[in-house]
C-alpha cells in the first residue's frame, strides 16, 4: 500500500493548495466594499460582491493548484514522500 500512501499525500498537497488558493476570496469580497461601496456590500450589492468572490476563488485555486503542480507533477513512487511539495 505505499503507492496508495504517496497518492494520498500528492493529493493532499494539491487539494490543500486549491484550499489555500481560494481563501483569498473572501479578502477579495471585502477589498470590492472598501473600493466601492455603492456596487460592493452586503445588501443591494450582494451579488456583485460573491460574484467578486467566485471569481477570485477560482483564479485563486487554479494558479495554487498549477504552482503545486510544477513542484510536484505526478505522486512519487515507492516509499518517498519527502519529495512532495509542502502546500
Amino acid at each position: 500500500m505505499p503507492m496508495f500512501k504517496n497518492v494520498h499525500a500528492w493529493f493532499y498537497g494539491l487539494i490543500s493548495g486549491v484550499i489555500g488558493g481560494a481563501s483569498a476570496a473572501v479578502s477579495s469580497g471585502f477589498g470590492g466594499m472598501l473600493l466601492d461601496p455603492k456596487d460592493f456590500n452586503l445588501g443591494e450589492g450582494l451579488g456583485k460582491t460573491l460574484k467578486l468572490m467566485a471569481i477570485s476563488a477560482a483564479f485563486g485555486a487554479i494558479s495554487h493548484a498549477v504552482a503545486f503542480l510544477m513542484k510536484s507533477p505526478l505522486p512519487p513512487s515507492g516509499d518517498d514522500t519527502e519529495h512532495i511539495a509542502k502546500p
